[in-house]
Formats: C-alpha cells, structure tokens, sequence
C-alpha cells in the first residue's frame, strides 16, 4: 500500500517469510525522502529464527547454531545507489539452545535474551548498547563493540571485539559448559577438575582478535576482571580433603590469576586468609601456588598431615589420635598446572604454632600436656622447638630439624646383631624420677656421652633438655663396641658400664655368681 504525506511517498508492507522462521512475519513502514534522497525503513518482526538469518548476510551464519526465535523492531535507511545506511535494532527472545562446536563443548539452554545494537555499514562496526543473555544459570551482560563484522567475507582481514562483561550466578561446577574450549586451556582445565561447587559473580574487560572472522583462532589482546565467589569448594592437591565453604574475590588478567580467599575450612580447620594463584598463563605450563592461613584443634591439622598423599606422621612414627591441643599455621602449596601429578612434583611448606598440646602416653606411658611449640615442615622433614610438661617435669626441645627421608631408611629392619650390642633406651630417659638420686646422677653422666643428641637429666630434679633426633643418636651410642672387661660380650649385657651397673644389685661383682 502506498501514501504520500509531507516527507514524501509512504509504503506500508505486510509478509511472512517462511525462509526465517515458521514463517517469519515482518510489517514494515517505508518512507521516501525526497529532500535527502533516501528510503527510511522501520519494521517490526515476530518469529525469526536466528538460525536463518544468513540467508539476509553471509556473515550471520556464525549464528546458524542459535535454536531460538526472535522478535523486535529494526530502524534502517537506503539511498537511491542501494547503500544501506546505518541499522538499529532492538531484539528479543525466548527459550532455546547455542551449538557451536568448536567453542563450547555442548550446546548451552537459553531461557532468554534481549539484544540492543547499532550496525555501521561504511565502517563496518556493530555497537552494543545492551546484549543480555539468560543461559540456564548464569545470566550474561554485555556492552562494547565489534569491528571487522565481515572479516573473512571479503572486506576486514580480522574481526576485533571489545567488550565489558558482566555474568551473575555463574555455577562453579557447570562453568566448564561456558568456557571455549580453546581459551586457557590448563587453567581451564585445572578449575573444571578441582572447583566442585560454589556460585560466583564476574567483571571483565575482553579485547580479543579473531583472523578472517574465525573463532577457532581467538587471540585474546586484554583479559582482565574480577570473581566474586562464595560456597566454593577446592580440591587443591587431591586426595587431601578439600576447602569447603570458601569465599573470596579472584583478580584475573590475561598473565596470571590471583584468587583471595577471605573464609571456608578444611575438615575441623578454620581459614582466616589464603591466595590461590596461577601464573605464566602464556607459557606452555601454568603453575599454582596457595598461600593459606588457619587455626582449630591440633589433632585436625595432625590428621591433615597425615593424609597418604602426604603421610609425615606415619614417617615419622606420630599418631594423631588422643592429641589434644590447638594450632594456628600457614600452608603453602606449588604445583603444576595438569593432572596427575606425583608428589615429587608439589612443594609443600608448613609454618605452625602449637598451643596447649597434650598426647596421651607420649613415650614410656608417660602423658605429655601443657606443650607449646613452633613447627615448620617441607618436602623433605621437619622441626619442632618447644616446652612442654612430661613425666613430671618441663621439658624443652631445641628444634633439630628431622629428616623424613632419613627417618624412612631408620625405619628399615636393621641388621642382625650379637646381644651384647644391644641398644640403649632413649636418651628421653633420663628424665625417670623412679631413680634413687645417686643412680640418676650416675646415669646423668652416661647420657651425656651420646654426643649432639644431649640430653640431661640434673640430680636436684631440674629441668631436662632433649633435642630432637637424639633417640637415633642414642642409638648410635650404644652401638659402640664393649669395654673390654667390663662386659665380656656375655649375652644379656648391655656393652655400657653405667647401664650395666644399674642392672646388677647392689654390691655383686662382675662375673659373680649370685647364690
């Protein structure tokens, strides 16, 4: 139908387009402007498949994989060579599916999304105002731009995208669904196999680069933002147990990401502070480092390290059952960025301080309590120095550092020797107040010949003073040959003079017989 009023010739126009939809309906209203020489076009259309849209520009195609039907309004403009002028549009949709194979790795739900743009035709650019998208969970906000619409189509060379990007109630857990594949594919695929649950919010300003138009060949030019996160769970060096309840906020640029974390626990252990970071995003092999603060009951952090991925405490002979006590300390964590990993490959670091300590039948069925101590441990051993109160008496622990692969090869069976080498007891032992006073000052003597393991045991009832590593000391003590006459290798003597004087009675000599 056609019209004339005070612009000029008028044309209305009503079609349904059975090639965009089923079938697609379009209304349009056509104005001829006689003093600027063009025809003004609005048009209002209903049931448009996205997915047809290519039969309008080749260029649409990227868009063949979009299962949803649209409606809107659309503004544009023509001149009498049949240039098209600038194009304005404002879209909706409902619900559907995005398949694009060689970006995501399914197709993604769509519940709904609104799209409001700008198409420049002479330079080729297509403005965002407001591009909203509703997936099944998170939902997607974009505004920027996009220049090199028809890259590959015989015009730009490459299409650039500049974008701000915000995503609500993204799921830890479904986030693999929404990352490219091909977009940082090791920290990708590190937060897919060890972030199991959680809900996040993000920020970010893309630049990217996409030669001749293609997705496949992204390059991404500026990646920066930030992550919200809470509810998050991180299995950071499985099989250990994971952090659960985390929350924090992530900072990301296209070199590294540094993830701060402000709450959560690890079984009984409390986090007050902790960094995830991941670095060298450009190399071939990203890297992890985790920093953590926590603090809770002794016995959780003991069991922690005893876990068989770790396994010290078994090395070293501790049980963490009946510890009682509390223990504020530092973790520290490097890994590669891949799976399986062997535990040569994690650096492991352990800063504590121990409080209020107490073992049940700590050495001889004697208890130990009231400990306070600083412990530091990596992936090779440990040290402890501190007090604690034992066997009545307070002792103390200088901090010699404990070989775990040392301990490992004290741990194998021994050799097999003559009973007249038999070890001494622990040197700790001589912190027995059983002793008549003249005996302990005698076996006093004989404990401070076991050399950098010292240990000492004063007449008065003083304090005693062990150093770690002085059982295996001790042990090499005794092993020294017998002094000749005094033990005579007779089997069920100990090759040392002091021992042997406690064991025989008073006044026997050596070599008598007792009646």
């Amino acid at each position: 139908m056609l019209g004339r009023d005070a612009q000029g010739i008028v044309g209305q126009l009503d079609l349904a387009v059975a090639k965009l939809g089923n079938p697609a309906r379009l209304n349009a209203v056509a104005v001829y402007d006689a003093q600027k020489q063009k025809l003004l076009l609005t048009a209002n259309v209903a049931d448009v498949h996205a997915g047809a849209l290519a039969a309008i520009d080749p260029v649409l195609g990227r868009f063949s994989g979009a299962d949803v039907t649209l409606s809107g309004r659309l503004t544009s403009s023509m001149d009498l060579d049949g240039r098209i002028g600038g194009t304005t549009f404002d879209l909706a949709g409902g619900q559907g599916t995005l398949t694009m194979p060689s970006t995501f790795e399914g197709p993604l739900a769509i519940r709904s999304l609104a799209l409001a743009a700008n198409f420049d035709p002479e330079s080729d650019r297509l403005t965002l105002a407001k591009a909203e998208l509703q997936f099944d969970g998170p939902r997607l906000q974009a505004t920027g731009t996009i220049d090199g619409v028809h890259a590959g189509a015989g015009r730009a060379e490459d299409m650039r995208i500049g974008v701000k990007l915000t995503a609500d109630d993204i799921s830890l857990a479904d986030l693999p669904h929404y990352w490219p594949v091909n977009v940082k594919v090791n920290p990708r695929t590190w937060i897919a196999t060890h972030v199991s649950a959680g809900a996040a919010r993000l920020e970010a300003d893309v630049a990217l680069t996409l030669p001749g138009g293609d997705p496949a060949d992204t390059i991404i030019d500026k990646f920066v933002g930030t992550i919200a996160g809470s509810g998050l769970t991180v299995h950071y060096l499985d099989p250990l147990p994971p952090v659960e309840a985390a929350a924090g906020t992530a900072h990301f640029t296209s070199e590294e990401f540094t993830a701060d974390f402000t709450a959560g626990h690890i079984q009984g252990l409390q986090i007050d502070g902790g960094t995830l970071r991941i670095s060298g995003m450009h190399d071939p092999e990203q890297i992890i480092d985790i920093d953590g603060k926590m603090h809770g009951p002794l016995s959780e952090a003991l069991t922690l390290l005893d876990n068989p991925r770790l396994g010290y405490l078994k090395k070293l002979g501790i049980q963490p059952d009946g510890v009682g006590g509390t223990v504020a300390a530092n973790l520290t964590f490097s890994l590669p960025a891949k799976k399986g990993l062997t535990f040569d490959q994690v650096q492991i670091g352990v800063a504590a301080d121990i409080a209020d300590a107490a073992v049940k039948n700590a050495m001889l069925g004697q208890d130990l309590n009231d400990g306070d101590a600083k412990l530091t441990l990596d992936h090779d051993g440990m040290t402890m120095a501190g007090k604690a109160n034992w066997a009545g008496r307070r002792s103390t622990s200088n901090g010699r550092r404990t070989s775990v692969a040392a301990t490992l090869r004290a741990a194998s069976p021994p050799p097999a020797r003559s009973t007249r080498h038999r070890s001494l007891p622990s040197a700790t032992t001589c912190g027995l107040t059983s002793m008549a006073p003249s005996t302990r000052r005698s076996y006093s003597r004989g404990c401070r010949r076991s050399g950098d393991g010292r240990s000492q045991a004063r007449a008065g009832g003083g304090d005693a003073q062990t150093a770690a590593g002085e059982v295996d000391e001790a042990a090499r003590g005794s092993r020294r040959r017998p002094h000749p006459g005094r033990s005579g290798g007779r089997p069920g003597a100990s090759g040392h003079r002091f021992l042997d004087r406690f064991r025989r009675p008073r006044g026997l000599r050596q070599g008598a017989v007792r009646q």
